[in-house]
């Protein structure tokens, strides 16, 4: 009877732990893309060339913010929300419209790796970097992407 009673203990044991060493499910919580992101770079394109700027902030709330400035020396600011699901994010601005693309995200440190899922699969980098104050105070609000001149760097 002992070893009965051993033999079970062993199995639900054995039972417990297997359970705790599922496989990544793909509907889990996404990656922590939470903070201030300033970019740095861009494979595709000479951000210091071009005059680009980008500050993005990412709020544990899933809303974002982003303030860009291109080659016209004034900061846009765009708001919205976004979704991580596993190590992918996407998003949609406040007047509904969706991002350019859906980016896989990869965060080492102090640095967030974003890939484009559309053709042409830019990978940016951002450092963790707060958003200057005269940056959010001297940006313009754009309400939708469709009324600005130059598009939402997301």
């Amino acid at each position: 009877m002992k070893r009965l009673a051993f033999i079970v203990l062993m199995a639900a044991a054995a039972l417990a732990a297997l359970s705790g060493c599922k496989k990544d499910d793909p509907a889990a919580p996404g990656i922590d893309v939470s903070g201030e992101w300033h970019l740095q770079s861009s494979d595709k394109i000479d951000i210091s060339a071009e005059g680009i700027d980008v500050y993005v902030s990412f709020l544990s709330s899933g809303s974002f913010e982003i303030y860009q400035k291109i080659s016209d020396g004034r900061y846009r600011h765009y708001t919205g929300t976004y979704s991580a699901t596993g190590d992918h994010i996407s998003g949609t601005y406040s007047d509904g419209s969706a991002w350019g693309s859906g980016y896989t995200a990869v965060v080492s440190g102090e640095t967030l790796t974003l890939t484009s899922d559309n053709a042409s699969k830019e990978v940016t980098v951002y450092a963790k970097e707060e958003i200057p104050a005269e940056v959010k105070d001297g940006a313009v609000e754009v309400k939708s992407a469709e009324t600005s001149r130059t598009s939402p760097w997301l």
